[in-house]
């Protein structure tokens, strides 16, 4: 995973979840900011699992995640974390889709839309 990619996951993540307002990568590696971002991630989405479904079934439906592999997520003998976190990984793959995508598809001609 590279620096830009990771600024984009940190990004979309601040704009869908308000988190990471005063979080730093500095002093981390790559490897310890994605996990790091993973379980940010994933305890704000049990936090809404509680108290906010709405909202974050709108952020997932936004983000283009596939209804059937949200409701795999559920399952009666798995706890809210552990059902926090599978959708936090579902969340970070498919920003990292999206990005790839985005890097494919980059032009770098000016003036070219």
């Amino acid at each position: 995973m590279n620096s830009g990619e990771l600024d984009y996951l940190k990004s979309k993540s601040k704009q869908d979840f308000e988190v990471l307002k005063k979080w730093t990568t500095s002093v981390m590696t790559p490897e310890e900011a994605y996990e790091n971002l993973r379980s940010l991630i994933g305890a704000q989405m049990q936090k809404m699992l509680d108290n906010n479904v709405k909202s974050l079934l709108d952020i997932l439906y936004q983000t283009d995640i596939s209804e059937a592999k949200v409701k795999a997520c559920f399952s009666l003998d798995k706890t809210s974390r552990e059902i926090g976190l599978e959708m936090a990984d579902l969340y970070l793959m498919r920003l990292q889709q999206k990005w790839s995508t985005r890097q494919q598809f980059k032009t770098d001609i000016e003036g070219d839309w």
